[in-house]
């Protein structure tokens, strides 16, 4: 299902107007939502001569600096007429990462069915498979040529949020679309790439393998924030935190994952993920969202409160079974 109020051709004509555009990332950015700031620069430089500036309140994780050298975590806005929110997901969360933006125009670009339509433009395409996927859509509308530097950007930000093409949100257009980008880009160096870590992420995740919970059909694990605290001593940076359920997500005779990671004292971040289940709306209970298979949340409460929490609505709720 497409969420729009603006179409290819109207983005276009905006992009022609505004002069300095803002990309704005959503908190603790992933790959697809680099990926997808990067497309657009590179879209708005090469084809409409625009000044494009990457933004992220929260730290681009060390292994994909490289990548995103020029992402930029303070900004003044009144030096720019136009902002685009990636993958922000609603107006209560962009106002976390970027205040004072009245008289500005807000483009809202994002796949997610939890979006809730901020922005004086949106345009919101649940039916993709990452925010990569929507661009694609966009550059082939508009007719515009795609390079070995977009086709690289997308690509990537593409298998990174399909978990390398094994989750249910990829769809014939996302395998069109990667087999006509396929010979612009070395596959192997984009999977090597998202796929590399540095030692230290391996040791948070042993810390994450000795927490892990089976109840019924419910598996779960956590990191507390004492736990983390050892860790960065170790030379740990919590913003290489990436994606960390996928680590638990195929454990055989399990139907609901979640992760819980109490980033700081009393402020846990949540990932959920589900063969069949509708963890959007358990995500949305707690004041987060996402999709169906894939959602997440982030709360003012110690691992172990969110963990009491989470367990104690799937047991109230019609998912009560799954904990037998």
């Amino acid at each position: 299902m497409l969420k729009t109020n603006v179409n290819f051709f109207d983005l276009r004509r905006i992009f022609i107007r505004v002069k300095n555009v803002l990309l704005v990332a959503h908190p603790n950015p992933d790959l697809d939502c680099l990926c997808a700031m990067k497309v657009i620069q590179f879209l708005l430089n090469r084809y409409f001569a625009k000044k494009a500036t990457l933004y992220s309140k929260d730290p681009v994780p060390s292994e994909y600096k490289h990548l995103f050298s020029d992402v930029v975590n303070t900004v003044i806005i009144d030096n720019f007429d136009c902002i685009i929110a990636v993958e922000v997901g609603s107006f209560s969360r962009f106002s976390e990462v970027i205040d004072k933006t009245d008289s500005k125009i807000i483009i809202n670009i994002d796949h997610h069915f939890s979006n809730d339509l901020f922005g004086n433009y949106y345009y919101v395409d649940i039916n993709s498979s990452s925010v990569n996927e929507v661009l694609y859509d966009i550059i082939k509308q508009t007719g515009i040529p795609i390079d070995s530097d977009i086709a690289y950007y997308l690509v990537m930000g593409v298998i990174s949020d399909t978990g390398g093409l094994s989750y249910n949100n990829v769809g014939s257009k996302t395998l069109a679309m990667l087999s006509e980008l396929r010979n612009y880009v070395d596959w192997q160096d984009i999977v090597r790439t998202i796929k590399s870590k540095n030692f230290l992420y391996y040791k948070m995740l042993a810390t994450l393998y000795n927490n892990i919970k089976k109840e019924g059909k419910i598996v779960y694990s956590y990191i507390t924030n004492q736990e983390f605290c050892e860790l960065e001593k170790k030379g740990f940076k919590k913003e290489d935190i990436n994606n960390v359920i996928e680590n638990i997500f195929f454990i055989q005779g399990a139907e609901l994952f979640f992760v819980v990671l109490e980033v700081d004292p009393g402020y846990s971040r949540v990932s959920l993920r589900s063969k069949e289940i509708d963890v959007e709306e358990i995500a949305s209970y707690f004041g987060g969202g996402g999709h169906k298979r894939a959602a997440g949340f982030r709360m003012k409460k110690t691992a172990q409160d969110v963990i009491d929490l989470i367990l104690k609505k799937l047991q109230e709720d019609k998912y009560g079974n799954i904990l037998s």
